[in-house]
């Protein structure tokens, strides 16, 4: 039995549908506004979203939600190992998505580095809060609600098309591949700590990898 299997899902594909466009339309009006926001402060309010609905209008606990630890340090030196597969992944697919589509795509997807640069505050917001906010919402509040409707494949699958959303038409075979994947350490890690772990690792390794 997965872990989440266990936990009381009080809420709705509708609830994760109005996260996402609130998360989003926020982001398209400050857009349009001429606004950049920090890394920071954008999953910072997809965090708040997902608490909110989750936690707060759903009375959700942290256990319902993925956040507990669990297994001692091992999830940790596995998120490590699958943080370097993930990697790979999104070489792959990027690549495999600019061939297909015949794009020219940037370096490295510009969604996974801090639109601040390296500043503390860039720093902290893609290897900290951007990791836990997006496993919080897509995998702790989506892929549940998928996972119970559907078998593990195409819940996992939708969760990785889901997670691609609003990303450039090249970049939709790499998030959605991620996306995928890190649904699948939540299948069968249990709790968010192992995607988490590996989420935190990939986006370093964008980091050090997109470093002139």
């Amino acid at each position: 039995m997965p872990g989440w299997a266990s936990r009381r899902i009080s809420w709705t594909v509708s609830d994760a549908v109005l996260i996402l466009l609130l998360w989003l339309g926020t982001r398209l009006l400050a857009g349009r506004a001429g606004l950049a926001v920090p890394i920071l402060l954008d999953r910072a309010w997809l965090l708040a979203l997902s608490l909110g609905v989750g936690a707060g209008r759903r009375k959700a606990d942290a256990h319902d939600l993925g956040l507990f630890w669990t297994g001692g340090l091992s999830p940790v030196l596995t998120g490590v190992v699958a943080g370097l597969g993930l990697f790979a992944l999104l070489v792959a697919s990027r690549w495999a998505g600019q061939v297909a589509l015949g794009e020219v795509a940037p370096p490295l997807p510009p969604a996974l580095l801090p639109p601040d640069g390296l500043s503390p505050a860039g720093l902290a917001g893609t290897l900290l809060l951007a990791p836990l906010a997006e496993e919080v919402y897509f995998r702790g509040l989506t892929y549940p609600v998928l996972r119970r409707l559907l078998r593990p494949a195409p819940a996992m699958l939708l969760t990785g098309l889901w997670t691609a959303l609003g990303v450039p038409a090249w970049g939709l075979p790499a998030g959605t591949v991620l996306g995928a994947a890190l649904a699948l350490l939540y299948e069968r890690g249990g709790s968010l700590l192992l995607p988490f772990v590996s989420h935190v690792v990939l986006n370093l390794l964008v980091i050090l990898w997109g470093r002139p």
